[in-house]
């Protein structure tokens, strides 16, 4: 049986934390923050199309204090970025 890319997957534990793959479920849930591995452009900016379009009376309010890490790999342009900063407290770039 061939073994899967765990990045591939919809849902994963990583020690006591559940990674949830956006692009594998393409909808919005309950989470902490927020880290972008792997994306383009308007992959990120669906995600954030989503988020902003919540109306989930406890998640809404709880985003703009949520950290965005954007990892090194991850090349998104400046207009991205700035829609995330739109959307979440603090964004951070280069995080590995």
């Amino acid at each position: 049986m061939p073994h899967s890319d765990p990045s591939e997957q919809e849902l994963r534990w990583r020690q006591e934390v559940l990674r949830v793959n956006w692009s594998k479920r393409r909808a919005v849930f309950d989470f902490d923050q927020v880290e972008i591995v792997a994306a383009k452009d308007e992959e990120v900016e669906r995600f954030c199309v989503q988020v902003g379009n919540d109306m989930d009376e406890w998640r809404q309010p709880r985003y703009k204090k949520m950290t965005c890490a954007v990892t090194q790999e991850c090349s998104l342009s400046e207009h991205t970025l700035r829609i995330l900063r739109r959307t979440f407290g603090e964004v951070t770039y280069g995080a590995s």
